[in-house]
């Protein structure tokens, strides 16, 4: 899947919200600012700004800097970051 089928996935997902123009969604990510996989999740934002013309804007928080890796599941579970992402052998205790 390339970054404009995942970004149409995640609008056809119904993850967009009424309020999205007025509030950016927060992305946190344990990656360094300079990994690839960070890299790929700003160019998934822009992809999806453009995509909804800005009416979902996505900001990327890199370096654990909103939210731990090992908190990122809770986090967005609990609402304090809209998305999260992390690594899927992370979970393996709470989702084996």
């Amino acid at each position: 899947m390339d970054r404009r089928q995942f970004s149409a996935l995640l609008l056809a997902s119904g993850l967009a919200r009424e309020s999205a123009a007025a509030a950016p969604w927060r992305l946190a990510t344990g990656y360094r600012a300079e990994s690839f996989h960070t890299v790929n999740l700003l160019a998934m934002a822009r992809d999806v700004a453009g995509s909804t013309q800005g009416e979902l804007r996505i900001e990327v928080h890199p370096n654990n800097t909103l939210v731990k890796l090992k908190d990122m599941r809770a986090a967005v579970e609990a609402g304090t970051v809209e998305a999260g992402e992390t690594i899927m052998s992370g979970l393996v205790g709470e989702m084996p």
